[in-house]
């Protein structure tokens, strides 16, 4: 359902990175550290909100922008998760080539 959105708007970090990782634009609601850098590294810094400086205008504000450009926002999160996907498969192929190694006796 979280794919189906236009723009997702929520706190819990697995379901803003079942939006972000569906190229749903996100804005974050953020009681944790880990919150800021996953959108950070999605290049969405700007729509982060720490739960100390939530306000309903802040919310409103941040939505509507998200809304306007949800075409480029979803363009910018589908090119990131494309990265992040390259990354943790070369990751992988490190790892099983470790691995084997090992299994070989190093060689």
């Amino acid at each position: 359902m979280i794919g189906r959105c236009a723009v997702f708007c929520g706190a819990r970090m697995h379901a803003n990175i079942a939006a972000l990782s569906s190229s749903v634009p996100v804005v974050a609601l953020s009681y944790s550290h880990k919150t800021p850098g996953i959108m950070a590294a999605c290049g969405l810094a700007d729509f982060v909100v720490p739960a100390a400086e939530i306000t309903a205008e802040r919310l409103e504000a941040l939505i509507d922008q998200a809304v306007s450009e949800r075409d480029a926002l979803s363009t910018r999160l589908a090119e990131a998760v494309g990265d992040m996907r390259r990354q943790a498969r070369r990751n992988f192929e490190i790892l099983a080539r470790l691995a084997s190694h090992g299994q070989d006796g190093g060689a």
